[in-house]
């Protein structure tokens, strides 16, 4: 957000300056078109509402353990794919199509916790520890672009994997708490 921020202000005063000093339409037109690309970007680029899909996982020692959800949207298509294990049965789906409500849904979640507003953590040089959790979650937004994290959130997860469990369950028949 520190370069969007930099990006307008620099525009901002490359358009004042221009005007105020009799500049050119061509560098006036230059800095206007400057400062809206930068607001277009900033403006929605990452929005929780413009989410076309989500990839949340979890693993640790076991595969009972294990889990991992995908919402969607692929060539105009909500699938959703899951694998995990409640109380000892494992859940399987592999891209089963899904209404669109399902799809605002979960941006509603992500929203409302501010996913979209999520940054990498950098993880330090120590030794890889084989049995500590992983956690890992993807965001996808339109034109292939995509943040990966290496963490979950301290808030929204719960709330989001409730979610999937019950569109696993209303899918399978299956009791997935």
């Amino acid at each position: 957000m520190n370069k969007i921020f930099f990006f307008t202000i620099t525009a901002l005063f490359i358009l004042s300056t221009a005007a105020n000093c009799g500049q050119s339409t061509a560098e006036k037109t230059a800095a206007s078109t400057l400062l809206l690309s930068v607001a277009a970007f900033g403006k929605g680029q990452y929005a929780s509402d413009r989410l076309t899909g989500i990839h949340i996982s979890y693993s640790h020692m076991t595969r009972y353990s294990m889990k991992s959800f995908t919402l969607r949207e692929v060539n105009g298509e909500i699938v959703f794919s899951c694998h995990f294990y409640s109380e000892e049965t494992e859940i399987k789906m592999d891209e089963v199509s899904v209404s669109p409500e399902y799809m605002q849904r979960m941006r509603e979640i992500t929203k409302k916790h501010d996913f979209a507003s999520l940054k990498e953590r950098k993880t330090t040089n120590r030794p890889f520890v084989r049995d500590a959790p992983m956690y890992n979650m993807t965001l996808y937004w339109p034109d292939k672009k995509y943040q990966r994290l290496n963490y979950w959130p301290d808030n929204g997860m719960e709330e989001l994997e409730n979610f999937f469990r019950e569109l696993a369950c209303k899918h399978t028949n299956k009791s997935v708490h």
